[in-house]
């Protein structure tokens, strides 16, 4: 993943272990927040199969961002999404301007053994279970 050109440190090491379960309750959970902080969602799928997106949602302190992206691939083997954004009123100066995240993803097959549905490993020692975070519990794993 890369955020304005710079790799942000997670690189091949961010592994995360998705479940039917998983995927359909963070699309629901990710759809009810854009309701509610997103003025403008457009998600339209375009005759070679990529995912076209764009949005603008206020966060508050973090300001009000307009994104515009695709998302490229077979999406069972992998995936490439390319985003720009652009923030402005955000409390933290350097959020303000024009963005561009990539991101790549990768199938590496069914969840290995030290992972459960949910967990995302950052590969830096951080690691989270998004299925508890959603349900408001805890999100560390242990």
């Amino acid at each position: 993943m890369s955020f304005d050109g710079k790799d942000i440190g997670l690189g091949a090491k961010m592994r995360m272990c998705i479940s039917a379960a998983t995927d359909a309750a963070m699309s629901g959970f990710g759809q009810q927040m854009g309701r509610r902080i997103c003025a403008r969602q457009v998600v339209t799928k375009d005759l070679g199969g990529s995912v076209r997106f764009s949005s603008t949602c206020a966060v508050g302190r973090g300001g009000t961002t307009t994104s515009t992206g695709v998302a490229r691939g077979d999406f069972s083997s992998g995936y490439v999404i390319h985003m720009e954004s652009d923030t402005t009123g955000a409390a933290y100066a350097a959020m303000n301007g024009h963005h561009v995240t990539e991101l790549h993803a990768t199938y590496a097959g069914p969840c290995p053994p030290d992972m459960t549905p949910g967990d995302v490993d950052a590969g830096n020692g951080v690691k989270v279970n998004i299925d508890r975070m959603a349900q408001g519990g805890a999100p560390a794993v242990p």
